[in-house]
């Protein structure tokens, strides 16, 4: 809450000016920090089941989608479990760290669920990955 102080010039007690101006509030609410995005990102995560879907945000901008990029999610996947499908979608009109979705489908729920542990919070390209479980059935259909 922030009370704005009147102009020099209207400073005196009876000013009517003066009076307007101290109930003047200055309204922050539509204003979101990026911390809270992450913050309410991570407790959707904690309240999907484990699935053997895996979607990872924040890794690149849509500046930085091309061809090569599917490949090489592929094959850091990989390192975590038989990896079944990638898919890359773009959504417009959304903050950058969020307009990049990657869906990876494992072979099964543990492999996604390593995948998670060594992918969340990791430096790719200098931006910090979210990586958390997506339905199957969501990503299915």
């Amino acid at each position: 809450l922030m009370i704005r102080r009147p102009p020099r010039s209207t400073q005196s007690r009876s000013s009517a000016a003066s009076d307007v101006y101290k109930r003047q509030v200055m309204d922050y609410s539509n204003i979101i920090p990026a911390e809270v995005v992450w913050k309410k990102q991570l407790e959707l995560a904690q309240k999907i089941q484990p699935s053997r879907t895996v979607l990872l945000l924040n890794m690149v901008s849509p500046q930085e989608v091309d061809p090569e990029l599917k490949e090489e999610i592929v094959l850091e996947c990989e390192k975590y479990g038989t990896v079944q499908d990638c898919n890359i979608v773009e959504l417009p009109n959304m903050p950058i760290d969020l307009a990049v979705r990657i869906f990876v489908v494992f072979e099964d729920n543990t492999m996604a669920a390593q995948a998670i542990s060594q992918l969340n919070g990791r430096m790719f390209g200098g931006r910090q990955v979210l990586a958390r479980y997506y339905e199957s059935n969501s990503y299915l259909s």
